[in-house]
Order: structure tokens, then sequence, then C-alpha cells
């Protein structure tokens, strides 16, 4: 017979390691530039992290962009490339 405890525990796994993943990204860019960043802005795909923000806080990352990204790939297991 099918368990269907044990096929949803791959789901939560999934989950959790995004969770973890935002809370990182979260947390660099915070240390790096002050700015607050919501979960729902984060999108990863592809080695490419993009942040949806404001203007003003998207040039203030840019401008720190390689200190951010240093951080993220030493904190995260997930390599970024890029950042937008």
């Amino acid at each position: 017979m099918f368990n269907i405890s044990s096929y949803l525990e791959k789901f939560k796994k999934i989950y959790s390691t995004n969770l973890y993943f935002k809370e990182t990204v979260i947390k660099a860019v915070k240390e790096t530039t002050g700015i607050d960043v919501d979960k729902e802005s984060i999108n990863y795909k592809n080695g490419v992290l993009t942040l949806n923000v404001k203007p003003i806080q998207k040039s203030e990352l840019f401008l720190k962009k390689k200190l951010i990204l240093s951080r993220l790939n030493e904190k995260s297991s997930s390599k970024i490339v890029d950042l937008r």
C-alpha cells in the first residue's frame, strides 16, 4: 500500500531548504547594506538571484554586489553567480 506521509515528507524537505536559503539571503543583505528584504521578493533560478525591491534599494545592492555575492557563496550551498 502507498504511504502518503513518506511521499509528502519529500516536499517538506524541499520547502524547508528553500526557506533556509531565503533566510540566508535576507541576513546577508541586511548585514551588508542594511536593507530589509521580504521572503516573497526573493527569486533564485539557474544561479541568478533576483530581488524585487524599490529602485533606490536596488542601486544600493548593485553598489555592494560583489560583497553580497561573496557572503552568500560562503554561507549557502547554492552557487550564486549573479544578482539582479
